[in-house]
């Protein structure tokens, strides 16, 4: 099937001298398990390019609503894939944009081009669906599927799970007053849980995405580990899934 979207990197904020840089951050995703972002119509449906799904297993016991009063909880939440975005910073997506993404439902900045995106991010809630069992552990997991040319090296998630935001990225500490977690391993990016969801009540999760640049400066610049030609055309697959792993 002929890749119809794809997420890439076109120029870094700061400076036009990389105008003609392309980073492409390709994210077809396939998981199976609870909860799994994907870019559905790599495959052929005409179902939407990112999706966020509830599996058969874990469908009795939480449910998925981009709305707090859950009207219409639902098993899957479809939102549209982007052809590239613009290098960032951590800084910049504290200052510009956190407090907006965990204020919105949904998919954010939907009506802004993708040429003037500089991060991928959407929220939406998770409901324990049971009317007396708490669930005492609800996984979530960010899995690297596929990687090529270091992209995952200047890559930076974060995850905020109502108001409590982590930032994961491939080594923390490259640069100054930037705190972030490390990738769990070579396959996985982030292995977190939600505790103590008790019967009928729900958690918001917001997840941001982007590749930063200051990131690339310091793999090629200040520790020269490589070339910019080395670092283009990277991609990657993930693939996030949250599982219940007791009641």
């Amino acid at each position: 099937m002929r890749v119809s979207k794809l997420w890439g990197v076109k120029n870094t904020i700061r400076s036009t001298r990389k105008l003609s840089k392309f980073i492409f951050l390709l994210i077809p995703l396939f998981g199976f398990l609870s909860l799994t972002l994907g870019v559905v119509s790599f495959y052929g449906q005409n179902t939407g390019d990112l999706s966020v799904r509830v599996d058969n297993f874990s469908g009795h016991s939480i449910r998925l609503s981009e709305t707090e009063d859950f009207d219409n909880p639902r098993t899957i939440l479809r939102y549209p894939g982007m052809t590239f975005i613009n290098q960032a910073s951590y800084s910049g997506i504290l200052a510009f944009h956190l407090q907006s993404v965990t204020q919105t439902n949904g998919y954010y900045l939907p009506e802004v081009l993708d040429r003037d995106k500089e991060l991928v991010a959407f929220s939406f809630y998770v409901k324990n669906m049971n009317q007396t069992a708490t669930i005492n552990r609800i996984n979530y997991k960010i899995m690297f599927e596929e990687l090529n040319n270091h992209i995952e090296e200047h890559l930076r998630i974060m995850v905020v799970v109502d108001g409590v935001r982590n930032t994961y990225e491939y080594q923390p500490f490259r640069l100054n007053d930037v705190e972030t977690l490390k990738f769990r391993s070579e396959q996985i990016a982030v292995d977190a849980n939600i505790f103590e969801l008790g019967a009928g009540n729900h958690v918001k999760v917001s997840v941001l995405i982007w590749i930063d640049g200051y990131l690339e400066e310091y793999l090629t610049e200040n520790i020269k580990k490589y070339t910019e030609e080395e670092l283009i055309g990277g991609s990657l697959k993930l693939n996030m899934v949250f599982s219940v792993e007791g009641e």
